[in-house]
């Protein structure tokens, strides 16, 4: 057996068999200090003997100057032999071109554990990536709008490549909503947006090549008496000429009548409707033309024998549409009790809707 002098330098035969226990790699001065290629390394990612020493190193047989991700590996570790591998890690992108370094080696959750066939790709050189999958938009939170008051939803996005970034942008749509990059919808619609709008947005990934996907979605803008008031009213200076039963103009209707009726409040109006008349039965009928793009508003007429109202029955109702898109609905009122039964029949009109 060849004897080596403390101090002495090993032979070749030796270095070999150094490399071979993984107690040492190659060695090289560099400007940084001594840089190493540590062969345990590639057993402590997943997938390690795929790249080898390159999973780390520039130069494939190791030593020498690292990439980006052996860079963060020495910022975790340094020369240490303790593992390094976390969920966290696999998170991360080192290398910079939107694929996480856990997709890259096959262990996305970064337990450890590869998934058994995936593609594996190098985590520190950028032109070593997988193919770039097609994001997703799953849907918007919110798809009701009123008119006049402020509309707020987030379109919710993701990808399988998860480090990647999405752009969110509206392809379709009416111009009063926005949609800035992260997905957020917002705006104030117009009375004139009143119904079902169409709008289409776009998801596009920072992938290479870029990969993107679109949905379609109903919104649909409706009205409610806040929306109303804060048309025609300055709020809140004017909460209490807004209120539901003032009536601004004096012209008989209350403000709830008048957003029923789709009136101006603070302009005069004549009842938009004619005056009560007997059917051929002797039945009292009256027809009032009420909003319809409220889905909350319904109305009942009240009916009693005396102003005092103490005892009340409903008349029968029904709707109709008999100009599609004037915006207003025709309800028809229908006293069950003939003229000719009662000594004096007197109405009374209530109409309801959320806030």
């Amino acid at each position: 057996m060849r004897t080596v002098p403390f101090g002495g330098h090993p032979g070749a035969a030796w270095m070999a068999a150094l490399r071979a226990l993984g107690l040492l790699g190659w060695m090289a001065a560099g400007s940084g200090g001594l840089l190493e290629a540590r062969d345990f390394r590639v057993n402590q990612i997943p997938n390690g003997h795929v790249f080898m020493c390159a999973n780390c190193h520039i130069n494939p047989a190791g030593g020498g100057a690292r990439n980006a991700f052996g860079n963060r590996v020495f910022q975790l570790v340094g020369t240490s032999s303790r593992p390094f591998w976390t969920p966290a890690l696999a998170a991360e992108d080192s290398d910079g071109d939107s694929y996480c370094n856990g997709e890259e080696l096959g262990d996305p959750d970064g337990d450890g554990v590869p998934i058994p066939g995936a593609p594996v790709t190098n985590p520190g050189v950028s032109t070593s990536r997988p193919a770039n999958a097609q994001p997703m938009l799953a849907g918007v939170s919110s798809t009701t709008a009123v008119w006049g008051l402020p509309f707020n939803a987030t379109a919710t996005a993701s990808d399988p490549n998860a480090c990647q970034r999405l752009t969110i942008s509206k392809v379709e749509g009416p111009a009063w909503l926005a949609v800035s990059t992260n997905g957020v919808l917002s705006g104030i619609p117009p009375e004139s947006a009143s119904g079902t709008n169409t709008v289409v947005l776009r998801v596009t990934d920072n992938g290479s090549p870029p990969q993107s996907a679109q949905l379609s979605v109903q919104l649909l803008v409706v009205a409610r008496y806040g929306g109303w008031q804060a048309q025609y009213f300055s709020l809140p200076q004017e909460a209490a000429l807004a209120a539901p039963e003032t009536d601004p103009d004096g012209d008989g209707l209350s403000n709830a009548a008048e957003y029923a009726l789709r009136t101006h409040p603070r302009q005069p109006n004549a009842p938009p409707w004619e005056p009560p008349i007997l059917d051929a039965q002797g039945r009292l009928t009256l027809s009032v033309p009420l909003r319809d793009d409220d889905p909350t508003l319904s109305a009942r007429l009240e009916l009693s024998g005396s102003l005092s109202f103490q005892q009340t029955s409903l008349a029968d109702t029904t709707v109709t549409d008999p100009n599609p898109g004037d915006g207003r609905k025709l309800w028809h009122f229908t006293d069950p009790v003939p003229r000719t039964n009662a000594a004096a029949r007197f109405g009374r009109l209530r109409v309801l809707f959320e806030p």
